[in-house]
Order: C-alpha cells, then structure tokens, then sequence
C-alpha cells in the first residue's frame, strides 16, 4: 500500500475501532457503530489489493450479523477481567514484565505525555491497556491525516510523525500483542474476539509494512 490520505483516514478508523471495541464489554450502539464502521473500510479502495486484510475485516463483519451484547459480555469479563480462570489483563506490562504498572507502564505514559495524551479519567485499566495503546495510535493516525492535508504527503513534518507512529507501534504493541493475541483466540467462548484479535494481529502487521514503505521512499499525494 503507497501512502495516501485515504490510507492514513483508515489508519486512524482501524486504530480507534480495535480501541472501541476492547474498551469494555460492547454495548448494541457499539456492535452498530463497529458493524457501519467495518462497511466503510470493507468499501474503501486502498484494501482491494489487500485481500488477507480484507478477509479479516469481512469476518468481524460476518459475525457480527449474530453476536449479542450479552453473550459478549460475558466473554469480555472472562477474557479480560478476570473472569476466567487464566485470563490475563491485557496490558503490555502484564506480557513483558508479568506484572502490572510496571516499567513498561510509565514508558507508555511518558510517549503518551510527550504527545499530550491522557488516559480518560473514566476508564480505570492500565495506560497500557490494550484499548488504550489503540487509541493512542487512532489519535497519532487523525493527526497524520491533519498534517497530510496541511502541509502535503512528502512534507518533514509527516515524515516526522510517521516515524513517531512506528516507533510506538515497533516498541510497544508489536512487543507483545501476538502473545496476547493467542491467548485470546484460545481462550474465547465467542466468535467475534477470535475475529476481532485476527483483524488486529493482522492489520499491526499490515501497518508496520505500510508505515516502513512510508519512511523508505517519497510518497505522492492523493486524495479520496
């Protein structure tokens, strides 16, 4: 994928989608809004040669057609809070260091500080939460369509904030969200957390590709 505007604006859709969806147990607006949401990026021209993301995006949309608020619910607690018996809290800490709020934890929130980005008061997880290192990175990606629109695709300062995003997305979500991944495929009583760690073990991939091709080579305007 040659980098575009519209690959930056589903950047940021897929980061903030994967952070919606893991920020706590999904509510029907939830499941609605990720459903149109999928539909959109499903559309979207930049994945047609993309077909291994694509299949992935086609099965969180495939399942949602039969998932219920109260069935996931139920698996997200197991899953994720300790409802469970092996679940992990899926914190980057908590895989790296087997622990949580450990060293890992203040080096993410000193990146997020450095950014101007704070954890929401409301939400009581680790800042290295899983959903929180998602938002973080759809924050970074609207930011980069901001700067692709202001100052151009081959500017300085998007090569800078490019470079941000695959420092952030190389040190800290690569290092551990494949082992988190398993666990959860393993471990998931339901069909749309399987489907939505195979959309995100496959798009952090997908992301690392495009944000190196990004920083290797010029890049050429285009518009959506």
């Amino acid at each position: 994928m040659g980098l575009s505007v519209e690959i930056l604006k589903v950047r940021a859709s897929i980061y903030g989608l994967l952070a919606r969806c893991l920020f706590s147990e999904p509510s029907p607006e939830t499941l609605k809004v990720t459903k149109e949401e999928l539909s959109l990026i499903k559309g979207g021209a930049v994945l047609q040669d993309e077909p291994a993301l694509m299949a992935t995006v086609q099965a969180l949309l495939d399942v949602l057609e039969h998932s219920t608020p109260e069935l996931l619910a139920v698996d997200y607690a197991g899953l994720f809070l300790g409802g469970r018996e092996g679940s992990v809290c899926p914190s980057e800490s908590t895989y790296l260091e087997k622990k949580i709020y450990g060293e890992t934890t203040l080096k993410v929130i000193e990146f997020y500080g450095q950014q101007g980005f704070v954890k929401d008061g409301s939400f009581q997880e680790p800042d290295d939460h899983i959903a929180m290192e998602c938002a973080f990175m759809s924050v970074l990606g609207w930011k980069s369509v901001e700067i692709a629109r202001e100052n151009g695709l081959d500017s300085h300062r998007l090569r800078k904030h490019v470079k941000l995003q695959h420092h952030f997305l190389t040190e800290h979500l690569l290092r551990w969200i494949p082992a988190w991944g398993k666990q959860v495929q393993d471990s998931s009583e339901t069909e749309f957390y399987r489907a939505l760690v195979s959309l995100a073990l496959a798009w952090v991939e997908a992301d690392r590709g495009v944000l190196v091709d990004s920083l290797r080579g010029g890049t050429q305007l285009l518009t959506p």
